[in-house]
């Protein structure tokens, strides 16, 4: 079973570290993460799905 597209299922998402030492929490109405400037995140994108439900995650990076 899949979730419900309008549920709100807590998520980590982490840059580069994969053992979630740092990491940013996606929960309630925050379904994104950005993040724009000098020095932005950089490397491999882990996200931790911590509900018992399947989740299916999607990503996109945009360059300016």
């Amino acid at each position: 079973m899949f979730a419900d597209q309008t549920a709100w299922l807590e998520s980590k998402i982490s840059f580069d570290d994969p053992s979630f030492a740092s990491f940013y929490v996606l929960d309630g109405p925050a379904r994104y993460f950005e993040a724009e400037g000098d020095d932005i995140f950089q490397g491999d994108v882990w996200v931790y799905n911590l509900s018992n439900t399947n989740l299916l995650y999607s990503a996109t990076e945009i360059l300016r």
